[in-house]
């Protein structure tokens, strides 16, 4: 692994664990959390939504559509892997805080799939699509994700801002984000997906050339601080952009992984912190 490459890769940042033992690890928690919510039979759910027609284009909407509140939420994985079922811990938290959530699936950008900018037209169409067709029912919308599921929903919000409900969206929640992609070109990440100068000038999360709607009062950062050290870097960035609506939270024994995993025990901090910001609306 180049040492660029490795400076973006969360796994190797972990404290006394191997790359290895981090994934198989965070896999094996959101496997069992997924297993968990399917199997309690007493939350409302509309499975395999299609917003399209390509086999992750899909919504899966957990908890009652008369609920006040809203989640869209988007899985992360580096553009490359995962699937909306990796949504799963953020259920527990969501659902206590009386929100139903939109899981978001949407097409990989790996080799000979898709690029960067069509994953990215899937954010915007399923985002738009669930605005449409459920946001009439909600009055308060947060849209959020982890790692590259925060860069979806950055632009997700900023490619619906004309949309219908779009003036609900009042909120973001990102966990760990990846928003500028341009120095991932000359990474192992960048060449999983293809990824070009040209896509990935055009795949920013630069707001000098990216708009989100003006009713987003509310932007939520979690960030463990056993992270690597590029996408701490670019969350603390970030924060500039939303000077008067931001809030970072830091967790210094927490990891890229253990920020999500540690919503599945309603008494950690960032079960509460997220908690906090959810129940603000």
């Amino acid at each position: 692994m180049d040492e660029l490459t490795r400076l973006y890769s969360p796994s190797c940042w972990v404290a006394g664990k191997s790359s290895e033992e981090v994934m198989s690890e965070f896999i094996s928690k959101t496997q069992e959390a997924f297993e968990n919510l399917k199997n309690n039979l007493e939350i409302p759910r509309s499975l395999d939504i299609s917003y399209g027609s390509k086999p992750n284009k899909k919504i899966d909407l957990w908890g009652p559509k008369d609920s006040k509140n809203l989640l869209i939420y988007f899985h992360g994985g580096y553009w490359a892997a995962g699937s909306r079922h990796d949504t799963a811990p953020i259920l527990p938290c969501a659902l206590k805080s009386g929100y139903t959530v939109a899981a978001m699936g949407y097409e990989l950008a790996t080799k000979n799939i898709g690029s960067l900018p069509e994953t990215i037209s899937d954010a915007i169409q399923g985002t738009q699509y669930v605005l449409e067709n459920f946001g009439d029912n909600f009055e308060n919308i947060i849209v959020g994700g982890h790692s590259a599921g925060g860069h979806l929903a950055i632009r997700a919000v900023s490619g619906s801002e004309n949309s219908k409900n779009s003036n609900k969206i009042k909120g973001l929640l990102l966990f760990s984000g990846v928003y500028f992609v341009e120095e991932l070109v000359e990474t192992d990440i960048g060449r999983d997906i293809s990824l070009t100068a040209s896509d990935a000038k055009l795949s920013t999360c630069d707001f000098k050339l990216i708009r989100v709607p003006g009713s987003i009062n509310q932007v939520q950062i979690i960030l463990g601080l056993q992270e690597s050290p590029k996408l701490i870097e670019q969350n603390r960035e970030l924060m500039g952009d939303f000077a008067n609506t931001y809030k970072i939270d830091e967790f210094p024994d927490d990891s890229h992984f253990s920020i999500i995993t540690g919503l599945l025990n309603e008494h950690s901090d960032v079960f509460k912190t997220v908690s906090r910001f959810l129940n603000s609306f």
